[in-house]
Formats: structure tokens, sequence, C-alpha cells
């Protein structure tokens, strides 16, 4: 082979390199530029707390199926993907049949994000949250809790919502998930009573006070400092 023809070959190759290169960056940024319209109409929503039609989830919907087309290993998209879906039974006239499929597709958005990135505390929480509204209460949720609880230990929206759904789905929940959030709860007294406080506010909310407070109290974990739980003691 003649060292022109090799020049020939390597040149094409590094082409080849570069343009693959380029077209992979070019993708994840379509992906992030989708993405974030997604994002831009979940915070819009969250602003409201609702959805202003059908359509509108439909668009967004439509940018996250793009950016997972464009990059399906992106965990924070998986996440957003599966949020969108559950915004869908706030949408103005939502139909049972389709709830659940969206429902079904945001379950599935989350094991994904989960299996892509193990060790973050906001995909179980997001996930564990989802179960319990649906009742999915032996499907994994005290292993969600669990998680939540070691992974992002102080993070407040992970914190939230272990407390929305430890109270929605307390009649149900087993000791390890009870404990999991119990033992968190104590922990947060300790070093943000002010967290704790809001997060006894979820507790009353749901109807879950005084039956959180009474575990609290038999295992005396809470702190005498904090009057939350004591009033409920002195009831």
């Amino acid at each position: 082979m003649s060292s022109s023809a090799a020049q020939k070959i390597c040149v094409g190759f590094l082409a080849f390199a570069l343009f693959g290169a380029a077209w992979t960056s070019f993708r994840y940024f379509l992906a992030e530029l989708h993405s974030f319209q997604g994002k831009r109409y979940e915070r819009f929503w969250e602003s409201k707390g609702s959805i202003d039609s059908t359509a509108q989830w439909q668009r967004a919907r439509r940018h996250m199926r793009r950016a997972l087309f464009y990059n399906t290993h992106n965990p924070d998209t998986l996440l957003r993907a599966a949020r969108i879906h559950e915004w869908y039974s706030f949408t103005p006239a939502p139909e049972g049949g389709e709830v659940r499929k969206s429902l079904d597709r945001a379950a599935w958005y989350y094991d994904q994000a989960v299996s892509r990135r193990p060790a973050h505390g906001f995909s179980y929480s997001s996930r564990a949250l989802l179960k319990a509204r649906r009742w999915q209460v032996a499907e994994n949720l005290s292993s969600d809790l669990g998680a939540a609880a070691q992974f992002s230990p102080w993070e407040r929206v992970v914190l939230l919502q272990m407390a929305y759904a430890t109270a929605t789905a307390w009649p149900s929940l087993d000791d390890v998930g009870r404990q999991a959030f119990v033992g968190k709860l104590a922990a947060v007294a300790l070093e943000q009573p002010t967290m704790a406080g809001q997060l006894l506010r979820v507790a009353d909310e749901y109807g879950r006070k005084r039956e959180i407070c009474t575990t609290l109290l038999v295992n005396r974990e809470w702190p005498e400092s904090l009057p939350g739980c004591m009033v409920v003691e002195r009831e």
C-alpha cells in the first residue's frame, strides 16, 4: 500500500470519527433543548397547580419523547418524563383509561431513572410517592423509602416526598417502610427542627400525625425540646 493511500485511509477514519462526535454532540444538544421545553411546561403547571388543556400536556409529552429519542440514557430527562406523565391526571378532563396508561408510563420512566442512577435519593422518593398514590404499597415502597433516606438524607424535596408517601400509604405500609420515615424524621428533628415541623404538618394534613408520633414516642426517639409530638402525647 502506497503512503498516499494510507494517508487517505487515515484521513477518512479521522473524518468519520469527527462526524460521529459532532453528531453525538448535536443529538445531546437536541435532547437538552426538548427537555428544557418540557421543564418550562412543568414549572408553569407547578406555579398554577393545574394544566390549561390536554393539548398543552400533549405538547410537553411530545417534547419529552423527542428528548429521549435523542438521548435515552439521561436520568434527569427520564425523571422529567415521568413527572410530565404524572401531570396528565391534572388536565381539565382526564380519561380514566388514559390516566392509568400515563401513570404506568411514569412508573416505567422512574424505573429506568433508578437503573441509570441507582444512588439518587430523589428518584426513589419520587417513585415511592407514585406507588403510594396508586396504593401499590407491596411493590417495594418500603425499600424505596429506605433508599431515599440513605442517598439523600437532608434534601428537602426528598424528605417532603417521603412524608407524603408515608402519610398516604400508612395504613398498608409495613414496619420497615414506617421506620424508614420515622427514623429519618427523628434524625431531622435533631438537626433541622423547622424541617421536622414541616414533615409533621404533612402527616397532620393526611390525618396520620397521631400514628407517626405514637411510633416516635414509643421508640423514645423524639427530642423533648421539639413540641410537635409532645402535644400529641399529652392529648
